[in-house]
């Protein structure tokens, strides 16, 4: 019954029109509610809405792409690039991909223009954007859940260099609490579950780069 309602939930948020999801019924489809409602009928196992078509929602998530290589909320030119938009794109891209799409080489176009995007937002720290465990936390996860051989290649190639990658693990090390156990946002603040959720995410993929010091064998 719970899984049938949760069906019926999603499905009400689908816009048949431009092939996205809204974060409520009739609201306007945006690129972090597709993601969720994708990952949800994913990882549930639902079945999708009606008249929904894979090809539609991987290009309203492409239309999100601006001309500066990242991604706004919504395919609207005022809605400026920012580094959630681009991680719920990738996650997206991720899921979309498994399927048989004759649009892969799109995704493609469209990852590899985010990635210089991305890349252009690293500070000399190395970190992503504001220095702060979740702005890291969507730049690490979006180019490595998306493709981990991608990501390789990037460290090869000097896009990401050790250096980066041990400077980010740094600043996780500082964001740590040692009295309860758990990391914040950024280093001497108060700590949170989602800050924690993130370090522990950013530890467990660098971790097959680096051999660092962390809670994953």
């Amino acid at each position: 019954f719970e899984l049938a309602a949760i069906n019926t939930y999603i499905s009400s948020l689908f816009n048949t029109i431009d092939g996205g999801f809204a974060e409520t019924p009739s609201g306007i489809s945006d690129v972090k509610s597709t993601f969720y409602a994708l990952s949800s009928i994913n990882t549930l196992g639902l079945s999708k809405p009606l008249f929904f078509n894979e090809t539609t929602t991987l290009n309203f998530i492409i239309n999100c792409s601006n001309t500066d290589g990242g991604f706004g909320l919504r395919p609207i030119l005022n809605y400026s690039s920012d580094f959630i938009s681009g991680w719920a794109a990738m996650k997206s891209f991720d899921i979309l991909k498994q399927e048989n799409l004759i649009e892969i080489v799109n995704i493609s176009d469209a990852t590899l223009r985010y990635y210089e995007w991305l890349h252009s937002f690293q500070g000399k720290n190395s970190l992503f954007g504001y220095t702060t465990m979740e702005a890291n936390y969507y730049g690490v996860s979006a180019l490595y859940k998306y493709d981990p051989m991608i990501f390789t290649e990037f460290i090869y190639d000097d896009f990401l260099t050790m250096e980066d990658l041990e400077n980010i693990i740094l600043f996780v090390d500082q964001c740590f609490n040692p009295y309860d156990g758990s990391y914040a946002s950024t280093p001497g603040a108060n700590s949170t579950l989602y800050a924690t959720y993130c370090g522990l995410n950013i530890y467990e993929i660098l971790y097959h780069c680096l051999v660092i010091p962390g809670p994953f064998p």
